[in-house]
């Protein structure tokens, strides 16, 4: 993720200051859920402990979820989170090719990340991966790739998209290097001041519509195996992800008739 507009500065809140905070969710506002959408919760072991022994001696009790690095979860930190109520861990895979990841600087490997959904699935986790399709210098095979990935990661759900070059990122610049896009249309696109839809980057042998079928590749093929139902059918949490489910298939939806309608307009 970017987060250029932070000016690069890691700052963070302390423990106390995070549980205070939810302490006022649950006590008074009666929140039975909170998602922390901090990108890299887990970037330090020491404050995570601290955050999740703070909320058991307060005695809160509240379902959550985090974000992670693959590279940044343990053992220690995952059964302090466990004990703490934390039930789901999301982790930006990004691409299941190797070469890719390090194209991207991710400064991951895939055994990382294999590993890090194993002990999370061992000790009762909800896992979810995301995943980037079409980024610069991909094919047919590393895109394939990146859905087998998928696949075979022991994984509750999966986020795929196709790349999109966002401003302050080093594909950012490559795409207007490539004439791929103009400098701040970001702006405009945000402000809705043109109807404008961001181009994919260039892959040989696909065209955009191409990448729009592999997309929804991925979603039928995760989605739809039978394994993967089954799963959910015998779920303690089976109403919860009927409701993830149709909130994520309702996204789709609504992205699609929101293309058309721009196409038209267009």
């Amino acid at each position: 993720c970017s987060q250029i507009y932070s000016g690069g500065i890691f700052r963070t809140r302390s423990p106390k200051n995070v549980v205070d905070e939810l302490e006022k969710y649950v006590k008074k506002y009666k929140a039975k859920e909170i998602i922390f959408f901090d990108e890299t919760f887990t970037i330090n072991e020491k404050r995570v402990v601290a955050i999740c022994e703070l909320i058991l001696k307060r005695g809160l009790k509240f379902r959550w979820n985090i974000r992670a690095r693959a590279d940044t979860l343990t053992p220690i930190m995952l059964r302090a989170l466990k004990k703490a109520g934390c039930y789901g861990v999301h982790i930006g895979v990004e691409s299941g090719n190797q070469n890719i990841l390090n194209k991207m600087k991710k400064d991951i490997t895939i055994e990382q990340v294999e590993y890090a959904f194993k002990i999370a699935k061992e000790m009762g986790f909800e896992t979810r991966g995301y995943f980037m399709l079409a980024y610069p210098g991909e094919n047919m095979e590393t895109i394939r790739q990146t859905i087998e990935f998928a696949l075979k990661l022991p994984l509750d759900w999966a986020s795929f998209s196709i790349t999109v070059p966002h401003p302050g990122t080093p594909i950012y610049e490559e795409a207007i290097k490539m004439g791929l896009i103009q400098e701040d249309y970001w702006k405009l696109y945000t402000l809705n001041k043109i109807n404008y839809k961001i181009p994919y980057f260039k892959i040989e042998g696909l065209s955009s519509s191409d990448l729009e079928k592999l997309l929804k590749y991925a979603y039928r093929k995760f989605y739809f195996r039978p394994s993967w139902v089954l799963n959910k059918l015998t779920s303690k949490r089976l109403y919860g992800d009927i409701l993830s489910a149709i909130s994520t298939i309702s996204y789709i939806l609504k992205r699609k008739i929101i293309a058309k309608l721009e196409s038209k307009k267009i």
